[in-house]
């Protein structure tokens, strides 16, 4: 029984097809992981459909991600750790294919809510009285940046405080820059000494009983 070899075509074949093999594992046949999915600096050897994530955050916040390729317009990337009420928060932006510096959209918490307009009061000033005399009307109320100054005398303290009282509403009013005036104040009343304390009567306020 004699052995039959393939044939030279046969042959030519198999180191075609073993060539093949060799150039297709040497050429992309594998593909490695980048450390920024670990939250490291990017890898020069990740693929490039791999670019449309962000870049690490280290690169983000040293600015080295600046100028390398990205793949989706408009990917907006930044740290999510970064607190923009104590320090500044850099980002990127993905534009005409690199990576390019963007503003932070996040907003510091203490921002969000404006603080509140400056108050006087006349609870906060001499109120006792002994006759009608004694007291004077004042304005009381909040005095906002921009809002209209209406100095519409709505409560009533000893005349002894009212230069205090004055010195307090000139720094209310440097602080704030209240708008103009213009206002259509009601009557709030007239400054009686009611049970020894000075009050408004008659007007757009509460009655006040008769006696001093």
């Amino acid at each position: 029984m004699s052995l039959r070899l393939p044939s030279c075509a046969v042959l030519c074949q198999l180191v075609a097809i073993h060539v093949i093999a060799i150039t297709l594992a040497g050429c992309g046949g594998a593909t490695t992981t980048s450390r920024s999915d670990a939250g490291g600096p990017p890898d020069a050897s990740r693929p490039a459909d791999a670019a449309t994530s962000c870049p690490g955050i280290l690169d983000i916040n040293s600015g080295a991600a600046l100028g390398k390729a990205c793949a989706t317009e408009a990917t907006y990337c930044t740290d999510p750790a970064c607190d923009p009420c104590v320090q500044n928060c850099p980002a990127v932006s993905c534009t005409n294919g690199t990576w390019k510096p963007a503003v932070n959209t996040a907003l510091c918490t203490a921002d969000a809510v404006p603080p509140p307009c400056p108050a006087i009061d006349g609870s906060g000033f001499d109120q006792s009285c002994q006759s009608d005399p004694d007291c004077v009307a004042v304005t009381a109320g909040s005095f906002c940046p921009g809002a209209p100054q209406c100095l519409c005398g709505r409560d009533a303290i000893n005349a002894k405080d009212k230069s205090s009282y004055e010195q307090q509403l000139s720094a209310i009013e440097a602080q704030s820059h209240p708008g103009p005036g213009g206002c259509n104040c009601p009557f709030f009343g007239t400054p009686r000494c009611i049970a020894h304390h000075c009050t408004l009567c008659g007007g757009a306020g509460p009655a006040c009983p008769d006696g001093g």
